[in-house]
């Protein structure tokens, strides 16, 4: 171990054993080498179909009703671990669901979000009803949307995208391992509205908010749809 903890004239300094007496310029060759800089689950590629999404559109009534319960399930037995895994402090997962109407897209609020949102636990898994999404949340994230995510606290007891200043979490619902999560939405046929339209779920992914990344200049991070599916009805 360097007995320094910082590099003493460009180099380490070690007490004892075999790093001590070697140098820079010294060390063996070898055919092959190895590295600990694996790729992870924030690359695009990892994260495409990842997960997959099934719609089912359901009457709340009668077969004439033109309101319906549309249940969107996230699968999310492929990947083995909780979704979105990694720098869990950053990592956003969140569905987006909406009819296509024509040329007309309507929004479908997650759960609670179409009316008061009273309580943390649902307030946090729901974009924009949070009590720190105002600088936890970027605009990439609709209100409304359902979000898996971990929000850590600092010792103040404030949500903190600092890993380094985390001591506690706030908040956790992501997917887990194996886990099947289903998500209820009402959706009801405005009227006048006749014939074919679409259900359209789409699940996305960011390794971190802009919200973050403006903080300290960087560039804006690039949404990543993990997977995207659709349901054609009929409006009688």
């Amino acid at each position: 171990m360097n007995v320094d903890g910082f590099l003493t004239a460009g180099k380490p300094r070690f007490s004892s054993g075999k790093a001590a007496s070697m140098t820079i310029g010294n060390s063996p060759e070898r055919a092959r080498l190895y590295t600990h800089q694996f790729p992870g689950a924030h690359s695009k590629t990892q994260v495409e179909g990842a997960i997959e999404l099934s719609i089912k559109a359901t009457p709340v009534a009668a077969s004439q009703s033109r309101t319906m319960t549309i249940e969107v399930t996230v699968d999310n037995s492929r990947t083995g671990h909780s979704m979105p895994s990694g720098s869990a402090d950053l990592r956003l997962l969140w569905l987006e669901v909406a009819a296509q109407i024509g040329n007309s897209r309507l929004t479908l609020p997650a759960g609670a979000a179409g009316s008061e949102v009273t309580t943390n636990s649902i307030s946090r898994s729901i974009a924009g009803y949070g009590n720190f999404d105002t600088w936890l949340v970027g605009p990439e994230i609709p209100k409304g949307s359902r979000v898996y995510r971990a929000i850590f606290a600092d010792a103040k007891g404030q949500a903190t995208l600092n890993s380094y200043d985390a001591v506690s979490k706030l908040f956790d619902n992501r997917l887990k391992s194996a886990a099947k999560r289903k998500e209820s939405y009402q959706f009801t046929i405005p009227e006048g509205v006749r014939g074919d339209f679409l259900i359209e779920a789409t699940l996305k992914y960011l390794p971190y908010p802009s919200i973050f990344t403006d903080r300290l200049g960087l560039p804006k991070p690039e949404a990543v749809i993990v997977a995207q599916k659709k349901i054609e009805l009929h409006a009688r």
